[in-house]
């Protein structure tokens, strides 16, 4: 092969980058004529990439859009761009190359060398290793450990175009819930009347006007905030200041002192982890005893606090003790007194409590939000403008103010004829027991039989509790695995054929931003050529599915681009599809009245002092 200058040159800079990182331009920067400046957007913030002979150099933040852009875009999925981590080309495993449909070594995994193969080998590779188990076990058998959407932040996702790929050709297992808010997101709807943990928070104006205290458990938006499930743009970020300077009180019960209790001057109360059950137990004993609950309340807005007394009291049929604030300073290491103090102080206060994800990320998890909304619930707090309780305000801009607009969808997933389910956690029970019942959300279901396992876009390797256990099971019960992923993962280090997928600057798409407030329309425009032989996922999956014969149920006959502009335009932005992919972003108005609600929460409080906001 016989290297270019130009060829030549966009190496050497590929490799200068690669050793000594992107830059970080001004937003007013300008550049010579050699430079390209493209409009793109990602998980950590919308930015237009500075690209100079082919290769990406540097980033630029966008002026009056993100307003606190962080050093994440330049030290995150950027500076991975030409890692040494990428899969360059079509892998597969060697033992499974040498005979696929024979004795593979599944042992192996990870231990032996990769062998590079064509796209057109590794494609019918895995298209053969797809529908010979479908046919020898059935659909059941081939199961998608993919879910989450993470791997990038605009609409063609692969576990979306994996689903809909699936579909076609008869259906496949799946992953249920997912490791963010597993217990909560089944629970809370049976607690509270609503998943919460993905719901939109009240309005920050609300809050603004309205709280008086701010309570952060387990809670770290300035941290969380970077990231979103679409586009961070970091709106919240100086109006939590705004919110402090009204004069609201922030106290963190954390077992650390985090960045936001750095920002907002939060009063700090260590706790240890995993003891917050006990904490807001006693509170809830201490305002009972001293009569500081609101009977009124308990009686009109909630149901079983009869049930509820008695293991407060101690007087349940567990045996435990009543849960007084001595009880609790044992456990929590949190002084009896400042636990009566903190109690009183929410108990007289209009007082949000902020419970973070983290916090039911354990065995029985779902009891912590639980004895939050409990104690909530005991002071009469849900409900009311400024107060009660809200599980995602370190996510996706909680708090910002909601457009109500119609955003971009993409394409469809489809259904999936296959009813069998796996929860995200449980990967490794599934495998050593297939066959076994298991209960989720009150329904019994059934482990399946897997054979095969596609992973695109996510790392299940990495979010199981014991690898050592998911490898072995892999070994014995899984023939074939599949990773479709830009980097050498721990996914792709223990598949047996690896498909290399394009990064997000290297592919077109489309995003929005805020997860919330869906405020803006993002153009993700490709930055740069594919890395090495990577293709994009949904040119992956359009090849799989030639092969299989549903190339047209996939595509319906539009390209990549076809599907965005489709998607853009089903919004009914006024801005043109042309002007809007030139410029990188499309601005929503958000409406007066989703506003109002403000003005009308004051008059309503004024009224109806003695009761609940309806």
């Amino acid at each position: 092969m016989t290297m270019t200058r130009r060829g030549l040159l966009k190496a050497s800079v590929a490799t200068a980058v690669a050793a000594n990182g992107l830059t970080w331009f001004k937003p007013d920067e300008v550049f010579a004529a050699d430079t390209q400046v493209i409009p793109s957007a990602d998980h950590w913030g919308p930015f237009k990439a500075v690209v100079k002979n082919g290769v990406l150099v540097g980033v630029q933040p966008l002026k009056d859009v993100d307003a606190m852009p962080t050093k994440m875009l330049t030290e995150g999925t950027i500076s991975r761009v030409y890692h040494k981590t990428r899969v360059k080309y079509p892998m597969v495993r060697k033992s499974y190359l040498a005979n696929p449909t024979g004795d593979t070594k599944p042992h192996l995994r990870g231990k032996e060398a990769f062998v590079r193969v064509s796209w057109e080998q590794a494609l019918a590779l895995t298209a053969d290793a797809i529908l010979r188990t479908a046919e020898a076990h059935g659909n059941e058998a081939l199961f998608s450990s993919s879910y989450g959407g993470w791997s990038h932040a605009g609409l063609l996702r692969p576990h979306v175009l994996q689903g809909r790929l699936f579909g076609l050709i008869g259906g496949h297992s799946v992953t249920t819930g997912d490791y963010s808010g597993g217990a909560s997101q089944v629970s809370l709807p049976h607690i509270i009347g609503d998943m919460e943990v993905y719901s939109p928070q009240t309005s920050w104006e609300v809050m603004a006007e309205h709280t008086e205290v701010m309570v952060w458990v387990g809670c770290d938006p300035f941290k969380n905030n970077r990231i979103e499930y679409t586009v961070a743009d970091h709106q919240m970020m100086p109006r939590w200041k705004k919110i402090k300077e009204r004069g609201v009180k922030f106290i963190s019960i954390n077992p650390q002192y985090t960045p936001t209790d750095e920002a907002l001057g939060s009063e700090w109360v260590k706790i240890v982890p995993n003891t917050d059950v006990a904490l807001f137990s006693a509170m809830a004993y201490h305002v009972y005893t001293t009569g500081k609950h609101d009977k009124a309340y308990l009686a009109k807005y909630t149901v079983g606090f009869e049930k509820y007394l008695p293991y407060l009291l101690g007087k349940d049929s567990d045996g435990s003790p009543a849960k007084t604030p001595q009880w609790a300073a044992k456990i929590t290491g949190i002084p009896a007194a400042k636990i009566i103090e903190l109690a009183e102080l929410f108990a007289a206060k209009r007082t949000q409590f902020a419970g973070a994800w983290s916090l039911q990320r354990a065995h029985h998890g779902e009891m912590t939000h639980w004895a939050i909304i409990n104690f909530a619930a005991m002071l009469g707090k849900i409900g009311k403008p400024g107060q009660g309780v809200g599980f995602s305000w370190h996510y996706g801009g909680g708090g910002m103010i909601q457009s109500n607009a119609v955003m971009p969808v993409g394409l469809a997933q489809g259904r999936n004829p296959v009813k069998a389910r796996c929860p995200a956690s449980r990967i490794s029970e599934m495998l050593m027991n297939p066959g076994k019942e298991y209960t989720r959300d009150g329904a019994v279901h059934k482990y399946p039989l897997v054979k095969l396992i596609y992973n695109s876009g996510n790392n299940f390797m990495s979010h199981q509790q014991d690898t050592n256990e998911l490898l072995r099971a892999m070994n014995k019960q899984v023939e074939t695995v599949i990773c479709q992923d830009p980097w050498w993962c721990a996914s792709s280090r223990f598949a047996d054929i690896v498909l290399p997928a394009t990064s997000a600057l290297e592919r077109d798409d489309i995003s929005t931003g805020g997860t919330y407030s869906n405020d803006k329309i993002y153009a993700m425009c490709q930055v740069i050529k594919p890395y090495g032989e990577s293709l994009d996922d949904f040119e992956i999956f359009r090849r799989l599915a030639e092969l299989m014969g549903v190339e047209y149920g996939f595509t319906e006959g539009k390209t990549a681009m076809d599907v965005l502009k489709a998607s853009y335009q089903a919004t009914g932005q006024k801005t043109p599809f042309e002007k809007f992919w030139k410029e990188g972003v499309t601005h929503i108005e958000v409406p007066e009245k989703m506003r109002v609600c403000r003005i009308l929460c004051k008059r309503t409080i004024q009224r109806r002092r003695k009761s609940a906001c309806p």
